[in-house]
């Protein structure tokens, strides 16, 4: 599978903001908002949070799906997953990717915040999430309070089994101590 760069991504968010006749607010979520931070060189996969009625998104995903031939998920405002639903502050904490954003007419583009990226990582929590944990801590510098306060936040919006979520935040906790030696 082909992974996706900067380059390529910004190639094709201009061409899709011509195609579009409405303005649109898009967050990238997951490799895709690391690599649009330069956290992360490419993603094997396009992930985006839509402001947007649900034919837009499906017109923004088949668009992005035709030109770049990788998966592209789409998620409505406010949610990574149909059981994901972020913490209400989520946009005023994602960045604007400004020098994406010149000359785009109907996009408005950001990144969701490095730590929200973490932390919606520990959900699924495979050995790429673990990679790309490790990296964000390491880059941002995320005590273990900041992540557990952060974690809490999701906690409460996801509509799934918390037990698992929590199953998965003790996985990380124990990395986090032995990469980083210590919960604080």
């Amino acid at each position: 599978m082909e992974k996706i760069d900067y380059q390529i991504l910004k190639i094709n968010l201009k061409e899709l903001d011509k195609q579009l006749k409405n303005r649109v607010d898009i967050v990238a979520f997951g490799g895709t908002s690391l690599t649009f931070l330069g956290l992360k060189t490419t993603s094997e996969d396009i992930d985006l949070i839509i402001d947007a009625d649900k034919a837009t998104r499906a017109e923004i995903k088949k668009f992005l799906h035709e030109k770049l031939g990788v998966r592209i998920d789409v998620s409505p405002k406010g949610r990574i997953s149909p059981f994901y639903k972020l913490p209400s502050d989520y946009k005023q904490r994602s960045t604007e990717i400004e020098k994406l954003n010149v000359g785009l007419k109907h996009i408005k583009l950001y990144a969701l915040d490095p730590l929200d990226v973490l932390v919606s990582k520990i959900g699924r929590f495979d050995s790429d999430d673990a990679k790309d944990i490790q990296h964000i801590i390491s880059e941002k510098n995320y005590s273990f309070l900041d992540i557990q306060n952060r974690f809490g936040l999701f906690l409460r919006g996801y509509q799934k089994d918390k037990g698992y979520l929590m199953g998965k935040f003790r996985d990380f906790e124990r990395i986090y101590e032995d990469e980083f030696g210590g919960k604080y």
